[in-house]
């Protein structure tokens, strides 16, 4: 039993002890409800073959940009041996993205930074796949396998 010396009755305080309790085990199971660890955003993984002139792309990375307002979700993955693969967890979401596909290599120049030489890379593939793609894709719940065959002259 609980013991006051205010002089209200100890019924006052177990009524306030008891909505206390209640609010606080309230809180908790909303808080519980809303972060649960479920795929509410519906993402599916996607992956693929990256080709150019017909051969794997050795090395590089993909990136699916949306192009719709409605959807904030961007993922990428890297290209290695031709390969992509985006997991469920980081996969999109249904709609239209804008892809772009890059690869890198070095130029046989460097730089130093920091007093440390570094290679200078550059784009090793045409604008029209990475800074100014025309690649696009419409990703629906059934479609997850996305190839790409890149020219490397048009």
């Amino acid at each position: 039993m609980l013991e006051v010396s205010s002089g209200r009755d100890s019924s006052y305080y177990q009524a306030v002890l008891g909505r206390a309790v209640s609010l606080v085990v309230f809180t908790a199971a909303a808080l519980v409800a809303g972060c649960g660890g479920s795929n509410h955003l519906q993402r599916f993984p996607v992956h693929g073959v990256v080709t150019l002139d017909g051969r794997p792309l050795t090395a590089g990375t993909i990136r699916f940009q949306p192009q719709e307002a409605t959807i904030h979700i961007e993922s990428g993955s890297a290209i290695s041996e031709g390969k992509y693969q985006i997991a469920n967890e980081k996969g999109l979401v249904p709609g239209r993205y804008q892809v772009h596909i890059s690869a890198l290599r070095e130029t046989g120049r460097t730089t130093s930074t920091m007093g440390i030489p570094t290679p200078v890379l550059a784009e090793s593939l045409p604008a029209r796949y990475n800074t100014a793609s025309q690649l696009s894709i419409d990703l629906q719940p059934d479609t997850d396998t996305f190839d790409f065959a890149l020219e490397s002259a048009k």
